[in-house]
């Protein structure tokens, strides 16, 4: 179970709902201090809607974030972060967008 979340760690989706746009952080963790899990995020579902952002916190130098290949809607651009860099993404097309840290997604 050990760094099994990583490869499907957030699951972003979005509702073609009307409202003001929000910013979202989520931070991405070697270990979550409760359950012991090693490489999560934080929180690790986020529900947003078209024109909110998520901004990922980059707590530690060797992890990044990037769309898991073909869980994606169609549309969405190929995305990925510099490792241990803060990043903050814009989502526009509705739909469920699966995301993973590359560094450890073999680990999965």
């Amino acid at each position: 179970m050990r760094g099994m979340l990583t490869s499907i760690a957030i699951v972003n989706c979005l509702f073609a709902v009307q409202g003001h746009a929000k910013t979202v952080s989520v931070e991405m963790q070697n270990k979550d201090p409760v359950t012991m899990v090693r490489n999560i995020y934080a929180p690790g579902l986020v529900h947003i809607n078209p024109g909110d952002t998520v901004r990922r916190i980059a707590s530690n130098k060797g992890h990044n974030i990037e769309f898991i290949r073909r869980a994606v809607p169609s549309g969405v651009a190929r995305f990925k972060s510099k490792l241990g860099k803060h990043i903050s993404y814009r989502f526009e097309i509705p739909g469920c967008m699966s995301t993973n840290a590359h560094p450890t997604s073999a680990w999965a």
